[in-house]
């Protein structure tokens, strides 16, 4: 299984600082790429972790 680090804050702030290899989809836009994600082992971050809990 293929795994996928995704920064799930605005596009603003992944472009200001963002760990190496993540990819930003932000959590308001996490839905559209429910296909993309769907065979994938997803790890998803944010500042505080607060957008990142609405993920699951």
């Amino acid at each position: 299984m293929k795994q996928i680090l995704i920064d799930v804050r605005t596009r603003e702030e992944f472009i200001m600082e963002h760990i190496k290899g993540a990819v930003n989809i932000p959590h308001y836009d996490l839905a559209y790429y429910g296909e993309l994600l769907r065979d994938r082992e997803v790890v998803v971050y944010c500042n505080t972790g607060r957008r990142t809990a609405i993920f699951f």
